[in-house]
């Protein structure tokens, strides 16, 4: 993991040496995971996601990104019930997050004007979280679903629509596949979310 992660920090150290001098770009948004892996994330269900980053033409039609995105996920009741074969019981705790590093390659596609739409694949690593969740029985009687931190490689393919609205700010809406590998499982989930870019 320690070298995989002084490889990363070479790669954006040449993606920035070889950008000093494009047009840098800042992009930010927000909205909702789609889809989780469940053998990872037992007893969570999708919520919150937030990303931001920076990045910069490197051609007509190429961009590099890097960028953290944090999704978070909200205990489900009902499968942490199912994790711990359980019918019933009140739930305390649960759910967790995942945050993402990640550097990527953009292309652009300028096909109708102002709105363009594109595509993007990138690597880096991810860190998850799950954290403990108990169950309460009505007897008094408690069930504890054990949480877990783990941190791994990643792969990621987006694609998205831009709309430039001026010289300077462009909107955007773009669907992303994210999966990480922790140990021997995948975690997987796919944000869905807008935001602008500010060059």
């Amino acid at each position: 993991m320690q070298r995989n992660a002084w490889r990363l920090g070479l790669l954006v150290m040449l993606l920035g040496a070889g950008t000093a001098h494009a047009q840098v770009v800042f992009h930010a948004g927000g909205g909702v995971n789609l889809a989780r892996s469940p053998e990872v994330m037992d007893g969570a269900s999708p919520g919150l996601d937030v990303g931001a980053g920076v990045g910069a033409f490197i051609g007509p039609f190429l961009t590099v990104r890097t960028g953290l995105d944090y999704a978070r996920f909200h205990a489900d009741p009902a499968a942490v019930r199912e994790a711990l074969s359980l019918t019933s019981g009140a739930v305390q705790g649960g759910g967790g997050y995942a945050l993402a590093f990640l550097v990527d390659l953009k292309l652009n596609a300028p096909l109708w004007g102002a709105l363009s739409p594109y595509g993007a694949v990138g690597l880096g690593g991810l860190h998850f979280v799950e954290r403990d969740a108990t169950v309460v029985s009505d007897a008094g009687g408690e069930a504890v679903l054990n949480g877990r931190s783990e941190t791994g490689p990643a792969v990621s393919l987006a694609a998205g629509l831009n709309m430039v609205v001026s010289s300077r700010i462009a909107l955007f809406v773009e669907a992303r596949h994210i999966a990480g590998r922790q140990a021997a499982d995948a975690l997987v989930y796919r944000p869905l979310r807008v935001g602008v870019a500010v060059r």
